[in-house]
């Protein structure tokens, strides 16, 4: 069994060093070269740019969590575990979401990070540690604007599948201000966490990717309702 991380928005394989998993063969998504504003598209692009296969397991943080879900319509996996991310479009801060209607209208440049100041990166990610800032971006840099306004419409356009049959487990901050933790149920909340657990928190956050892992591994080890 093969655990994929999907990241996200404008991050990268740079996240790995924050999950080491001991005893599981892990890989990072790569993002297709060539972006979409549509979903069959992206996709499609996805699988033709990593050898994913059905039982895997998908990490999803953020957007990731979104692609994950969507391509587990496709290409069913053993389990999903969410970290900072959604089952619905609708969780996304009513704040941002409100931006899609006229999204087509804004100029791909303002979707600069760049342009962000480091205050409002700190407030809405939920970081503080100076290593963290830099690395959030120095990820967003190598994610092009354009791109990065195409996979925000694919956000803000995500409803995701009926997945029945795939075990799903989710961890987040209690003080997510992107995808705020009230909007959807959490198997796990970390109270003093925001949107970049991932970063933050990831003691915490790969000890309940352990456990999870464990339970997909075996089925009976979920319990009833699991």
């Amino acid at each position: 069994m093969k655990v994929w991380f999907f990241p996200g928005l404008g991050a990268d394989a740079s996240l790995g060093p924050f999950h080491a998993l001991p005893g599981y063969e892990t890989a990072w998504v790569e993002w297709p070269v060539r972006a979409s504003r549509d979903w069959p598209e992206f996709l499609s692009g996805l699988q033709e740019a990593n050898p994913i296969r059905a039982g895997d397991v998908f990490i999803g943080i953020s957007f990731g969590g979104m692609a994950a879900q969507m391509l587990a319509g496709q290409l069913r996996p053993s389990g999903i575990i969410l970290i900072s991310s959604c089952r619905s479009s609708r969780s996304i801060a009513p704040s941002l979401a409100c931006f899609r209607p006229i999204l087509p209208c804004i100029p791909s440049a303002l979707f600069d990070m760049r342009l962000l100041p480091s205050v409002v990166s700190k407030r809405y990610f939920g970081i503080a540690d100076p290593s963290h800032v830099d690395l959030l971006y120095a990820m967003a840099r190598r994610l092009p604007p354009k791109r990065f306004k195409e996979i925000t419409e694919l956000c803000l356009d995500f409803l995701g599948p009926s997945l029945p049959e795939v075990p799903i487990f989710s961890i987040h901050g209690l003080r997510d201000r992107l995808i705020p933790a009230g909007r959807e149920n959490r198997d796990v909340l970390i109270p003093d966490g925001g949107h970049l657990i991932s970063m933050t928190h990831s003691a915490i956050v790969n000890a309940r990717l352990l456990g999870w892992l464990g339970m997909i591994n075996n089925p009976a080890m979920r319990g009833p309702g699991s």
